[in-house]
């Protein structure tokens, strides 16, 4: 046969839909140029990249035996919390940093400052530098009822939210208490301080999220909204929106010039524990209990994306300092890294192969039939998985479809 005419007759059959059977019973697709099989290969999977865009899927998987975690800010170590210790963990090599002893009834929740210098257990608050692994002086007054704590941008300053209600400022370095904001009626789950530090966001099991002068101490907003207790709260990078995220399964938008609700996100089965605004303002992440995290346009309100993967409550979230990845910990006691530029899809259509689609598109059917697609290895499908040079590509196939690797 012509190869004029075989090259002809691959376009219509693509066109036609019926490629990626085509691709599976002509023998000569070889004598094909490369890059119209390439285009082939893409053209065959089109659907399940487009799956794999909308549905991401880890690029690596860290596991912490622990559910009591705490990531730091610049994403190099992690917290766990011991029986009566605080251990400082590398992410990538796994070995102990620094362990610190923690006293008696100590604090089961950590939080780092912005800065990544200090870190803070509560509710019976302790806090350490970690820059001298030397401990700071302790709030001077009781602090065993802490439900949520946050430094400033600088970690001059500490918010504490307690099961009273109460909204207490303190000074980090040396404990003493500074301001006492009142004004929720219930228990004050979330406290977040503006980039600039002059303003502090709460979020209170009254349903309400409220707005304070740093300085003098004076609520400035009220946002009420939500149909239950306000969970997480987060402030957008230039100050003028905050997150919140709700046990009513939904979070909302708000404006803190005017106090109004910009907009709402529903979408997640469980509560939304942590809000996270992306670096240039333009997302904003949503962790849930039910296991997902979610990706939003601020603007809009679209759902961007869904990322599954945790296979427990997710409880903290945040960016990498390009806003090109995410970090996600959660209670399965694991930390998961996601590629948010999806770097790894696109290297799937700038090189995948046929018999590289082929797979994929199998996997792709037994996943959306339900059945797990299995590859042993030694065979032709685990040479041809292997093939796939970029790891981070390979892994989102195997993550993405769920692939299992049987022996």
């Amino acid at each position: 046969m012509d190869k004029r005419i075989t090259h002809v007759a691959y376009l219509v059959l693509m066109l036609s839909g019926f490629l990626a059977e085509a691709m599976q019973y002509c023998p000569r697709q070889k004598d094909l140029p490369a890059d119209i099989q390439h285009e082939i290969a893409v053209k065959s999977i089109d659907e399940v990249l487009s799956y794999l865009k909308k549905n991401i899927y880890p690029l690596k998987t860290f596991t912490t035996f622990s559910r009591l975690v705490a990531l730091s800010p610049n994403h190099k170590i992690f917290s766990i919390r011991g029986d009566e210790s605080l251990s400082l963990i590398d992410l990538v090599s796994g070995n102990t940093v620094h362990t610190f002893q923690v006293h008696e009834g100590g604090g089961r929740r950590t939080v780092f400052s912005v800065d990544g210098n200090k870190i803070a257990i509560f509710p019976s608050v302790q806090l350490w530098n970690l820059k001298s692994f030397t401990e700071l002086a302790p709030l001077r007054a009781p602090t065993s009822d802490v439900l949520a704590l946050a430094f400033n941008k600088e970690g001059t300053l500490i918010a504490t939210g307690s099961w009273g209600g109460a909204v207490l400022l303190w000074d980090a370095q040396l404990g003493d208490r500074l301001t006492t904001l009142q004004g929720h009626r219930g228990a004050i789950n979330a406290v977040a301080f503006s980039p600039d530090g002059t303003q502090l966001a709460t979020g209170s099991w009254d349903t309400t999220a409220l707005l304070w002068d740093v300085d003098s101490g004076n609520e400035l907003k009220t946002f009420a909204g939500h149909a239950q207790s306000v969970l997480s709260i987060a402030f957008s990078p230039d100050g003028k929106s905050i997150a919140t995220g709700s046990y009513d399964t939904t979070a909302k938008i708000w404006d803190t010039e005017t106090g109004t609700e910009r907009i709402t996100l529903g979408g997640h089965m469980d509560s939304v524990v942590a809000v996270e605004f992306s670096p240039d303002g333009k997302q904003l992440a949503t962790a849930s209990k039910d296991g997902t995290v979610k990706l939003w346009d601020v603007r809009s309100g679209a759902r961007l994306k869904t990322l599954y993967g945790h296979t427990a409550a997710v409880h903290s979230v945040s960016f990498s300092l390009d806003g090109k990845k995410l970090y996600t910990v959660g209670d399965d006691e694991t930390i998961k890294v996601w590629d948010k530029s999806l770097e790894s899809l696109k290297w799937l259509r700038e090189f995948v192969t046929g018999p590289q689609a082929s797979l994929i598109l199998r996997a792709y059917r037994a996943k959306s039939a339900g059945d797990p697609f299995r590859i042993q290895p030694g065979t032709e499908d685990y040479r041809t998985l292997m093939s796939i040079e970029n790891a981070q590509a390979r892994s989102l196939v195997v993550e993405g479809l769920s692939i299992k690797l049987s022996r």
